[in-house]
């Protein structure tokens, strides 16, 4: 199932488009461990192209993320790209020019862009994972680990 985002740019007077410099390593690398509840169900790696996340339930394939702070909000990166989303809400890695910037809110990760939860579709779509909360979506706990 695709999910439309109405504007798939990232234009907002703070967005690091806008403001093309580097922002700030917190010197911490981390892993995110997902949850269904409070049920442990895997991790956030990535896909073989090391393009799109999907979930993944063997640690040694997760994906180890740093922290970096820009303008007072959270960007998170790993194998030098920026977690973001794509037009149809996949969580997907880019470059800082179209990163978007996250915040953990009530143990769950919440995309500024979109104002959308990661959640998991199913495990058969791929292992996808998504920024969007509608019905049909599992709204996934997170916890750096």
């Amino acid at each position: 199932m695709e999910t439309k985002i109405e504007n798939p740019h990232l234009l907002t007077p703070s967005s690091p488009i806008n403001n093309p410099a580097a922002p700030q390593a917190t010197g911490v690398s981390f892993l995110i461990q997902l949850f269904n509840g409070n049920l442990p169900i895997g991790y956030i790696g990535l896909d073989s192209s090391d393009t799109y996340c999907v979930f993944v339930d063997d640690i040694s394939k997760a994906a180890k993320f740093s922290q970096y702070i820009y303008a007072g909000v959270s960007y998170y990166m790993t194998k030098g790209y920026y977690l973001s989303i794509s037009s149809n809400a996949y969580v997907r890695l880019h470059n800082w020019h179209n990163a978007c910037s996250w915040t953990f809110e009530d143990n769950k990760l919440l995309c500024d862009y979109n104002k959308q939860y990661l959640s998991l579709y199913s495990t058969d779509d791929n292992a996808n994972l998504y920024a969007w909360d509608a019905n049909d979506y599992t709204i996934l706990s997170v916890k750096q680990v």
